[in-house]
């Protein structure tokens, strides 16, 4: 068979496997999106026995349900996995090697070694092809199952927001009545003439002025010290050339 087949399947298998743990994204996003509005109504629900405030805990509640299942998913979908690769080159060129030594002590030529190596390396193809396809068809249905229950949680969120917005916008909010007491003009008048009598100035010396304490002159702040590439701190000018290191 030719060994360019069982190559392609095994580059596919290992291209499958990086683009199923890309796809995790979508749903955790769905998640943190779902999960910060869910947060939002849940708390600020003003709740009581009446029949739209039943039908919005029932639906919050599914919603809490379908998220917990999609993180089930998720996690399903990244733990428990083992992938498989071909050896190193260099262990391989050793066993090539071997190959040609055990042939040469038993009659054979390279020829045969040669053939005995893409025989291994078929093998060593086809197993790994095989055990990494078998992850990548049970993450992939994992996160299926999680794209499918984040958006079923998607939709009840949707179901849930009108009976939260009813509440805040739409329903009559308490009016609350509110009395001003004026009191007698006469008393506060005769409060004030009392006071205006009582408090009478009196001659006091003068404070002598506070003494001026001259101010340092102002330093400015530090520089800001960081961690990063030795780059940054050189200076670009024109005897740079085109290399553009600094001086």
């Amino acid at each position: 068979m030719d060994i360019e087949l069982f190559r392609k399947q095994y580059d596919f298998e290992l291209d499958q496997r990086n683009t199923i743990a890309a796809s995790t994204n979508l749903p955790i996003l769905g998640l943190t999106i779902i999960g910060s509005a869910l947060s939002l109504i849940i708390v600020g629900y003003k709740y009581s026995i009446t029949f739209q405030s039943i039908a919005f805990t029932s639906l919050v509640s599914l919603c809490a349900l379908l998220m917990l299942w999609t993180m089930y998913y998720i996690v399903r979908s990244l733990i428990g996995y083992t992938y498989e690769k071909i050896p190193a080159s260099k262990i391989m060129l050793e066993h090539f090697n071997e190959l040609k030594i055990w042939q040469s002590n038993n009659g054979g030529d390279d020829a045969k070694a040669t053939k005995d190596f893409n025989d291994y390396i078929q093998s060593r193809l086809s197993e790994a092809a095989d055990n990494n396809s078998v992850n990548n068809i049970k993450r992939g249905s994992f996160i299926h199952g999680a794209t499918i229950t984040v958006a079923f949680a998607f939709i009840f969120l949707v179901l849930s927001s009108p009976f939260y917005v009813y509440q805040k916008t739409i329903k009559n909010n308490p009016v609350y009545q509110v009395k001003i007491i004026q009191t007698n003009p006469n008393i506060v008048k005769e409060n004030i003439m009392t006071t205006s009598n009582d408090n009478k100035p009196t001659d006091t010396p003068a404070a002598a002025p506070a003494k001026v304490v001259p101010v340092a002159k102002p330093t400015g702040p530090s520089n800001v010290r960081f961690k990063g590439n030795a780059d940054l701190g050189k200076i670009q000018t024109k005897d740079s050339g085109s290399s553009g290191k600094g001086t």
